[in-house]
């Protein structure tokens, strides 16, 4: 069954979008939110971090906007 736009954590998107060619910029981080970088097209994406949270609809619709990657793609592979 596909994931939903729903009750995804800070470790699965952060998880999803490494996969997808992200990686983790250690050095900036902006109080409880951390920034990952595309290598290919340079593209930036800010994940908030609140453990034991999920992120909302509206949130995650604002990551996969910026990160590039088809909604379809977040559907499918979403079963992390």
């Amino acid at each position: 069954m596909p994931r939903r736009l729903h009750n995804w954590s800070f470790r699965q998107i952060t998880r999803f979008l490494m996969r997808n060619g992200f990686k983790r910029n250690k050095r900036i981080r902006h109080g409880s939110h951390i920034k990952f970088t595309d290598n290919k097209d340079g593209r930036m994406v800010n994940v908030a971090f609140h453990p034991g949270k999920t992120s909302s609809p509206k949130i995650l619709k604002k990551i996969i906007e910026r990160s590039g990657i088809g909604l379809k793609e977040w559907l499918d592979r979403g079963n992390l």
